[in-house]
């Protein structure tokens, strides 16, 4: 599923995607339901689509379609304000000045799509992840400031709630989601934690061990979510 402004919906939402918008995804498994509802679902989120994915489990526990019997996140920064403070320091501040360039070209291409799209103030110049979100994500979409948002959107204060199969894959060498923030997570009984020595974001590259390639990652998820 594409997030609002990305992919294919790229000229379709006005007003962007963000790590919590966790009802579009609801409304698509509700879809689902409609077409198939015969059909056991997994759904699979990766990063950002990971502290989606778990913040949706957890909030929609008692009103989750009831075809959806398994769940992967992969890399979930289920700490937001940990994952920016983290960005903000060493060499990831290459990341992280990446990653806004990307942002605000994705502004940039949203506006001359859909005129009328909120846009950064141009007396600003955000420099870091946390700059976008407190100039623009936060008081764009509801949030008031970077921290409430923070604070309201990270997901590991729902996975207590989680009544399905859920695998949380994260990595120990993860530069973007460090690990230090999985050892105090709280966990409901049908969430495993798989936190592999190495991988880094979403890359999981093994050694052949028994899968047909070297996606370690992927045949895991394969694997959990067809068990």
């Amino acid at each position: 599923m594409d997030l609002r402004g990305c992919g294919a919906g790229v000229a379709l939402a006005r007003m962007p995607y963000h790590s919590a918008r966790s009802q579009a995804a609801l409304a698509a498994l509700a879809r689902i339901a409609e077409l198939r509802p015969d059909s056991p679902t997994a759904i699979v989120g990766f990063s950002l689509g990971g502290n989606i994915t778990l913040k949706l489990l957890g909030e929609s526990a008692p009103s989750l379609p009831s075809h959806v019997d398994r769940a992967v996140a992969v890399c979930p920064p289920v700490d937001l304000l940990h994952c920016v403070k983290s960005l903000a320091r060493g060499v990831n501040r290459l990341y992280d000045r990446h990653f806004v360039g990307l942002l605000r070209q994705q502004l940039g291409a949203q506006q001359r799509l859909i005129p009328g799209a909120p846009q950064l103030d141009a007396r600003h110049r955000p420099r870091g992840v946390f700059d976008f979100d407190e100039m623009f994500t936060a008081p764009v979409c509801g949030f008031g400031t970077a921290l409430n948002y923070y604070r309201l959107c990270s997901s590991a204060q729902f996975v207590p709630e989680i009544r399905i199969p859920t695998l949380i894959l994260a990595a120990a060498d993860d530069p973007l989601v460090p690990r230090q923030m999985f050892a105090d997570l709280r966990k409901s009984d049908e969430v495993t934690l798989n936190l592999a020595p190495a991988g880094g974001h979403l890359g999981f590259i093994g050694r052949r061990n028994g899968d047909p390639d070297r996606r370690w990652m992927d045949w895991r998820v394969v694997e959990w979510a067809t068990a």
